[in-house]
């Protein structure tokens, strides 16, 4: 009785490494082939490896994380993105939780991504997620619904051609004078509408 029980759980054990050498190797086996994808992508496309933002947690760049947290409660978010492009240039790298993040403002690249090459680029799911309470379903989502914003303002995009800069600013000017400055709630959709309708009116 005693060998048997001995026996069960010599092959429990076996099995145990067995299948975690398998799940290991089936894990190397894919970050394996993506870099070769990837390799031979750069190499098509001529492809220069972006500068590195210098993090201090190469594993997860929990540091960056918490510097964006501590900009954002202190109302600086976006100075602090803009000093960053300003360090690294309009292309760098981050590590976003264990996974590389480009981050462009290069407008050939914004291009490429947003227009040129729509469906070889997705959305983080978890961005997504974050959004969705304030743009809802429309271009700044993915798939289906993405699609199908984009249908409906590509014809309105091509036909018009914002050219007189100064005129376009008087709208936008307008358009933060009547937002609250008290810090409090407001429902900006009627006001954006109103806003996207005078600029198309304008150019139209």
């Amino acid at each position: 009785m005693i060998y048997l029980v001995s026996l069960v759980n010599k092959l429990g054990i076996q099995a145990v490494i067995c299948t975690s050498l398998t799940l290991i190797f089936a894990f190397l086996l894919s970050k394996w082939q993506k870099n070769i994808k990837v390799c031979k992508l750069k190499k098509q496309h001529r492809c220069k490896l972006p500068t590195q933002y210098a993090h201090q947690d190469r594993v997860m760049g929990s540091d960056l994380t918490q510097l964006r947290m501590e900009a954002m409660k202190e109302g600086r978010f976006f100075k602090l993105y803009a000093s960053q492009f300003e360090q690294y240039g309009r292309t760098w790298e981050e590590n976003w939780r264990g996974k590389p993040l480009i981050n462009i403002t290069e407008p050939a690249n914004v291009k490429q991504v947003a227009a040129l090459s729509v469906n070889d680029y997705g959305k983080d799911p978890e961005r997504a997620k974050a959004q969705s309470p304030f743009f809802g379903p429309s271009i700044f989502l993915d798939g289906h619904v993405w699609k199908e914003a984009r249908g409906l303002v590509k014809p309105i995009f091509t036909r018009a051609e914002i050219s007189d800069m100064d005129h376009l600013a008087s709208f936008v000017d307008r358009f933060m004078d009547l937002l609250p400055n008290d810090g409090g709630m407001v429902d900006v959709q009627p006001l954006l509408h109103r806003l996207v309708s005078l600029i198309f009116r304008m150019q139209l």
